[in-house]
């Protein structure tokens, strides 16, 4: 009773379970662009994620797309051995960072819907995680993301990401972490989407 009573006080985060690949194993997870076009096109490669809050995501695309555009566009994760939609993240554009001869497209993420269990237990997950977000300045929590950006941030941890060990140093000071919030923009460019109060951002500076 007393953790049940804990849960509906304090809420509970929408946790992520680790996946181990083998390095040469493709992931089990597809991500598709619609609604840019005629069909869909296969970005599982070409994303990468740019900010936490509030959630930016980056499409290395062919062309960039117009922040006025009215199009419809969702980033729809598929498992690759079934076809099925295990859930679907809803983007409006948001800008596009130049990268010398190419562009990194910018999108916020506006909405999600989560298609891996029942309605009853996406909705308690998701009352529970909003009471979480909702309680996160009383935590300390740094970050603060609200409620509707950890759902689709769920909906995009269903791609396995790679953890990488990150170092920096500056003079007589280092620093060494892991982080799986990293993407490669292109051949000589990786994006890493740190906090804003992590130690290592002076370092880097």
């Amino acid at each position: 009773m007393k953790r049940l009573l804990r849960s509906l006080w304090h809420g509970a985060s929408l946790r992520h379970v680790p996946i181990a690949l083998a390095e040469a194993q493709e992931p089990p997870v597809r991500f598709e662009l619609h609604g840019f076009g005629s069909t869909p096109h296969d970005v599982s490669e070409r994303h990468v994620p740019v900010s936490m809050r509030p959630l930016v995501l980056g499409l290395r695309l062919d062309e960039v797309i117009d922040e006025r555009s009215t199009a419809s566009l969702r980033l729809i994760a598929r498992d690759r051995a079934t076809d099925d939609r295990l859930g679907e993240i809803t983007l409006a554009p948001a800008g596009s960072v130049s990268l010398g001869s190419s562009a990194l497209s910018l999108f916020r993420a506006t909405r999600s819907r989560n298609a891996m269990v029942s309605t009853a237990t996406r909705w308690r997950r998701y009352t529970l995680a909003w009471i979480h977000a909702q309680r996160a300045p009383s935590r300390g929590d740094g970050l603060c993301m609200s409620a509707a950006d950890l759902r689709c941030l769920n909906i995009y941890y269903t791609w396995p990401r790679r953890v990488f060990l990150v170092g920096v140093a500056a003079e007589e000071r280092s620093n060494l972490f892991p982080m799986d919030l990293v993407g490669r923009v292109d051949a000589e460019h990786f994006l890493l989407a740190l906090r804003a109060t992590s130690p290592a951002i002076e370092l880097m500076e």
